[in-house]
């Protein structure tokens, strides 16, 4: 007998567009049908319906993008014969419109959507901002372990800290160098993708999706018609149960899948019952919204660096392998490379002071001259044991020589990695450095 999850009240309310003014040279005109303002709906998506017209290239995409992360791209190929008329001296495409439906899913709280358009010569317009406010639906599986996320970017340490906090009892991770098992984030992945609804032009598609053997995708038979057009009650119920019933049953399942996956981790280590898992979560700002909202004791640790010092470890780093990491690889110099990391660096600030009054941010410097106050203040913000005797066990457990930490080092001793900006970089990225880190340096209390 299948058993019935209750349907949650108004997954998303609050509704709203604040329509932007695009260059009229490139946009003739444009409307948002749906959302309505103000409005709510119970089901775990948001459909978005309008039509935009080109001026100099015909409009071929919309896309919307949360915390600069393109979540959901649709092409604007929908029949809108009714728009055409409004356009008496533009040449306008029947085929105007577009419809396309986001699941809620790894959006903030309170989020905002941008919508953009995309032109045939592959210029971007941005049309306005929808925002609301979203809650997921309860999955009724009670997680047996809490999950705490190290968010970061690279070479500000998160090697270090997770190798210390391992050895607190009550804290558990895949004990394999450098600690990059991300098991909740992979199923984080899982649940977001399983749960979206279709997407047939950039996703799994109904006539093919069994032909690739590597990627599945969204299902592409959850809202083969909007729900709200849906033609008998009976398509509007199916649409219903895929987002709301199959989305609980798709959050129990993955937690269930981490849950087991650490449980048994810490049986093969030999470690008790854990209370917490540890991983680092890279930029990713949708798999943290997750956890946070279907966690309800998730904790975060935002683990922060001079960015001058990183980009001097990441350097080294890359010169000690022999190839380009980081991002390197993807740009011609290393001035480019400054300018890359200024936006993945706005974009994790951005993160921390979104979730400030419920994350704990932690310098490099502090965790490296001072260790014991630094984890003390971590497993205060945890409520674990934070002991003096534990703290230094932890220290001295941790310290013992390790040919992999040692190799994952650029420099001979961790406090020479203070500072090093000053010695490492030459004129040019240093003065880059200063013109792109200044103000956010200064965000988190660097000189």
């Amino acid at each position: 007998m299948s058993t019935v999850v209750a349907k949650p009240i108004l997954c998303a309310s609050n509704l709203t567009f604040e329509r932007l003014e695009p260059d009229a040279e490139r946009v003739a005109g444009f409307c948002l049908d749906y959302p309505r303002p103000m409005s709510a709906t119970d089901l775990q998506a948001i459909e978005v319906e309008g039509w935009v017209v080109g001026r100099k290239s015909a409009a071929v995409a919309i896309e919307l993008v949360h915390e600069d992360v393109l979540m959901r791209k649709a092409p604007v190929k929908a029949s809108r014969p009714d728009v055409v008329a409004k356009f008496p001296k533009v040449t306008v495409p029947v085929q105007c419109g577009f419809w396309t439906a986001l699941g809620t899913l790894g959006l903030a709280p309170q989020f905002a959507l941008r919508l953009d358009v995309v032109f045939e010569d592959q210029h971007r317009e941005t049309l306005g901002i929808l925002r609301g406010n979203h809650q997921p639906a309860a999955s009724g599986y009670e997680p047996q372990l809490r999950p705490l996320m190290i968010t970061s970017l690279g070479r500000t340490g998160t090697t270090w800290l997770i190798r210390l906090l391992s050895e607190h009892p009550e804290i558990s991770t895949h004990r394999l160098y450098p600690y990059e098992t991300r098991i909740s984030a992979y199923w984080m992945q899982a649940l977001k993708v399983l749960s979206e609804p279709c997407d047939r032009w950039s996703s799994a598609h109904p006539e093919t999706f069994q032909e690739n053997m590597s990627f599945l995708g969204h299902n592409p038979f959850y809202y083969s018609v909007p729900a709200r057009s849906a033609e008998t009650e009976a398509d509007k119920q199916v649409t219903e149960w895929m987002s709301n019933v199959q989305a609980a049953r798709l959050t129990a399942f993955c937690q269930q899948r981490i849950d087991e996956l650490y449980l048994q981790i810490a049986e093969s280590q030999g470690e008790r019952r854990p209370v917490y898992f540890v991983e680092k979560y890279p930029q990713a700002g949708h798999l943290a919204w997750m956890v946070w909202s279907l966690y309800a004791n998730a904790r975060e640790v935002f683990l922060f660096r001079d960015f001058r010092d990183m980009l001097c470890s990441m350097l080294a780093f890359n010169a000690k392998r022999g190839f380009p990491s980081f991002g390197r690889r993807k740009v011609d110099s290393d001035l480019a490379f400054v300018e890359t990391l200024k936006s993945n660096i706005s974009r994790i600030i951005q993160d921390w002071q979104m979730r400030s009054d419920q994350a704990l941010l932690v310098r490099y410097e502090d965790l490296i001259l001072e260790p014991s106050d630094v984890l003390r203040t971590i497993l205060r913000y945890l409520d674990l044991d934070h002991e003096p005797v534990i703290v230094e066990r932890m220290l001295k457990a941790a310290s013992r020589g390790s040919r992999d930490l040692d190799g994952h080092r650029t420099v001979a001793e961790a406090t020479d990695s203070i500072g090093r900006w000053k010695r490492d970089l030459p004129p040019h990225l240093l003065a880059a450095c200063q013109d792109m880190f200044g103000d956010l340096l200064s965000k988190l209390g660097y000189e």
